[in-house]
């Protein structure tokens, strides 16, 4: 098994930001702030039929001028709206919710007057106005972790005649109260550059996504606003796609808070490869795949699994989250289970599941867990299975002939919320549904998919139509 995961040295520095509020955004113009934050003004009534894990009245609303429809990007305790000011009346425009890179087909676009507000998710008042001139606007992650939001503007030197013309990318990443983090300038139109935790991630092959792992796949990873100092750029294993870095076996989220995991290839034909957790500060290993004991039911043969799929899902505190394949012989079957990092002691065993029949269905829908209610969901072959992260113990799950839902969240009240779809006429129709978490009883089957709260690890859930946009309290169904 290869003895290095990660390589540690030192690199200058991607250049920054000051971090204060000095104008210097991707358009120059700099953030406003609402020194009152005062609540939002009325808004319109929520009209629609009662939604189960919500309060019956809300907290606070906004309008949706014109034809657009109000979807802010989620920072928890944040909601950013992008307003395009060229439309009259203003309109709302998309932020790209995967973070990490920026749509490649945005930055094509001209870029136009926009604003972005920063809104107190309780009350709807506005923390900080950005004006931008943006080719794309996307989520992205800072240092442990934290939700941002990036901005980038591709500009082109034109040809002088004989040289070809040019790219370039300033991309300034946010904080949830609208101050610089920090900007990158980079050549090109951004293709292939994420930020990650307060990381520029590079993939060697300008972007390409090549999960090949003989290919000497690498990223490498340079902190962001360090000042103007020296800065340790990180070289990780692995090809990142901007989900998680990986091979054709493993995958693993590329940073986890304070660690950061790297692939294992194996020495010799056969050999699985195996996941690395470091610790970002030292660089030091300190938990690994090939290092615990794979959970029963997973086959194994001389000392290694034969399944060529594992992929860690999630670190919360001491805990990691994994996922397994059952084995060679069982292509789509998974198990799960969850390990202590400190002494690398397996919690619990979660339930054995077969994948849907379409490979694309488990990308759709990953694994729904909600560590603080130790509430797990995960899409199968007939439906939705549910469990308890603590103690592996499954409440439920669909078996054949039933409505086959899909989970997309949990309430912090217990609901789950999903999809469902039906054949009417020949043709598929999807509504959204809920159901109490740890029963399954039904509480909504016909809902609106706009109608699916959104809560963000918050005990606020938000909801889109083309009335308006409503923030609810949390309630009891």
């Amino acid at each position: 098994m290869a003895a290095v995961g990660v390589v540690w040295s030192l690199g200058m520095a991607v250049g920054c930001g000051s971090g204060g509020d000095d104008g210097d955004g991707p358009s120059g113009s700099g953030a406003h702030r609402d020194g009152g934050g005062k609540p939002a003004a009325a808004g319109p009534a929520y009209r629609g039929p009662a939604i189960p894990g919500l309060a019956k009245k809300q907290a606070w609303s906004l309008p949706a001028p014109g034809n657009s429809v109000a979807r802010p990007y989620d920072l928890g305790e944040t909601l950013v709206f992008r307003k395009n000011l060229a439309d009259k009346p203003a309109s709302y425009d998309l932020i790209d919710s995967t973070a990490g890179q920026a749509g490649v087909e945005e930055s094509e676009k001209e870029p136009g007057p926009e604003v972005l507000e920063f809104r107190d998710r309780a009350t709807g008042a506005v923390r900080t106005s950005v004006k931008v001139s943006a080719s794309a606007v996307a989520g992205a992650t800072w240092h442990g972790g934290t939700p941002a939001v990036q901005v980038r503007t591709v500009t082109t030197t034109p040809s002088d005649g004989l040289s070809k013309e040019k790219d370039s990318v300033s991309i300034t990443v946010y904080d949830p109260s609208g101050k610089v983090l920090g900007t990158v300038r980079h050549a090109g139109d951004g293709t292939g550059l994420y930020i990650v935790d307060g990381h520029l991630v590079e993939s060697r092959k300008r972007g390409a996504y090549d999960p090949s792992p003989t290919g000497g796949g690498t990223v490498t990873a340079t902190p962001i606003g360090t000042g103007g100092k020296s800065g340790k750029k990180r070289t990780i294993s692995g090809v990142y796609d901007g989900k998680e870095v990986a091979d054709l076996e493993v995958g693993a989220p590329l940073f986890a808070g304070k660690y950061c995991f790297g692939v294992l290839s194996g020495k010799g034909d056969g050999d699985k490869s195996q996941l690395a957790m470091y610790e970002l500060a030292s660089g030091k290993k300190v938990w690994s795949t090939e290092d615990i004991e794979p959970p029963r039911g997973v086959h194994v043969q001389d000392g290694e699994r034969t399944s060529s799929d594992l992929r860690v899902l999630k670190v919360d505190g001491d805990t990691v989250y994994t996922r397994w394949g059952k084995g060679a012989l069982s292509p789509g079957e998974r198990i799960f289970a969850s390990y202590k990092i400190s002494s690398r002691e397996p919690l619990a065993t979660g339930p054995g599941i077969r994948l849907p029949e379409t490979s694309l269905s488990e990308d759709a829908a990953p694994p729904v867990l909600d560590t603080r209610q130790r509430l797990a969901a995960v899409a199968t072959e007939n439906g939705t299975t549910v469990w308890n992260l603590r103690t592996g113990k499954e409440y439920w799950a669909q078996e054949a002939g039933e409505t086959s839902m899909t989970a997309t969240e949990f309430s912090p009240t217990g609901v789950l919320y999903g999809t469902r779809s039906t054949l009417e006429d020949g043709s598929s129709h999807t509504t959204g549904i809920a159901v109490t978490a740890r029963t399954k009883k039904v509480l909504a089957k016909e809902l609106d998919q706009g109608l699916l709260p959104h809560f963000n690890g918050t005990d606020l859930g938000w909801v889109s139509t083309e009335d308006g946009f409503h923030v609810f309290p949390s309630a009891r169904a």
